[in-house]
């Protein structure tokens, strides 16, 4: 852990701090890691297990509650500005995407006189969201934006997709979601049968479209001993059930500090979206959490994405995997077929990988960047 100075102290607001399971809780973690944790507490929920924990506690003060439910929110209100009282916070930091940590943070800066930013790691108004949280985002987001001091997203398609919805009204800082020290550069392999396709990350809507596809792609491969190997926690039953007795596929779930050397042993990794109407900007914005440890794996990375998505365009431009961006099944069997088979090309592909990691992803780089903000 580095021990970078915040130049204010924080009073963080969120639903997915650690030991929550799931990456928003990882990016959290790595993020507030870098940073002195006398300058910083966690208003958030006691509720999560830590059994299921991805990580451990940050070494900061943790208070509660946190507006989990709505029951809970006029307790969260009250117990917010206590502890914006008791611990001198000068600077809210809301964070979230669709829980009601982004609105509590705003009602305790307009009671508390304190100043608020934004940190962002999904997005929130066009979401895939229920009846009434849509509601809530559409006319709350505007809102929370025009008077937050800093509004931080997790990366450039991010960024781009609220300058194309909102225009030049508000400033975006990218603070991008990376990995920690724990992850160690790898170095490259040859890749040998039987091959092994891995996917890290959890499965659903925003995904599933992607990975039918990569299946239905390995079945016509029959040429090739291929496997495919899905680490996920959170795998929608019917899709799992559906695939269960599949000689192809195999349904694991390990804790998240086994993933480096799980991704170091994969002949590909691969990186999904969907083409789904649900929420076409979620696709469309996208940078998935797992895209930084699989830059520094030292093993080819496979995105079968949308061409509108910023994944599909980031991944082309910075040459750090293969792409399909349509739904042609023959085309991810090309794609699959070269990378396990074209020696010189992956090697190209991990060197451009290592290389964007080193120059975009670095934590404390990004972690000086977003305390400079304040």
């Amino acid at each position: 852990m580095s021990n970078i100075h915040l130049p204010k102290k924080l009073l963080v607001v969120s639903s997915w701090a650690p030991p929550a399971p799931g990456s928003s809780s990882i990016f959290f973690y790595n993020l507030f890691s870098q940073f002195d944790p006398t300058m910083f507490s966690i208003l958030t929920s006691t509720q999560w297990a830590t059994a299921t924990a991805t990580k451990s506690k940050l070494p900061c003060k943790y208070f509660s509650p946190s507006p989990q439910a709505k029951t809970d929110f006029l307790r969260s209100v009250f117990g917010g500005l206590r502890v914006i009282r008791n611990e001198n916070a000068e600077v809210l930091l809301g964070v979230g995407d669709r829980e009601y940590t982004l609105i509590l943070t705003f009602i305790l800066s307009v009671l508390s006189g304190k100043p608020y930013a934004v940190y962002l790691l999904d997005i929130y108004r066009w979401n895939y969201l229920g009846p009434k949280q849509k509601i809530l985002a559409h006319i709350f987001e505007p809102i929370l934006f025009k008077y937050a001091n800093s509004i931080f997203v997790m990366g450039d398609g991010h960024r781009l997709l609220y300058e194309r919805k909102y225009g030049n009204r508000f400033t975006y800082t990218v603070i991008r979601n990376c990995v920690g020290v724990d992850h160690q550069l790898t170095a490259a392999r040859k890749s040998v049968p039987p091959y092994r396709i891995v996917y890290t990350g959890n499965i659903y809507w925003a995904q599933e479209g992607g990975v039918r596809n990569l299946i239905k792609a390995v079945s016509m491969l029959s040429d090739l001993d291929i496997r495919i190997d899905l680490y996920s926690s959170r795998i929608p039953e019917k899709f799992k059930n559906e695939f269960s007795n599949s000689p192809h596929i195999t349904f694991k779930s390990v804790p998240h500090e086994e993933m480096a050397t799980i991704q170091a042993a994969a002949d590909i990794l691969f990186l999904p979206l969907a083409w789904d109407n649900r929420s076409r900007e979620v696709i469309e914005m996208a940078t998935p959490g797992k895209t930084a440890e699989y830059l520094i794996s030292g093993r080819p990375i496979l995105v079968h994405a949308p061409s509108y998505s910023f994944l599909s365009t980031y991944a082309r431009e910075k040459g750090f995997a293969e792409v399909v961006d349509e739904q042609h099944i023959e085309k991810l069997c090309d794609a699959i077929r070269k990378l396990l088979t074209d020696e010189s090309y992956v090697a190209k592909l991990v060197l451009n990988a290592k290389s964007l990691s080193a120059s975009e992803y670095d934590i404390e780089t990004n972690a000086r960047k977003f305390a400079s903000s304040f």
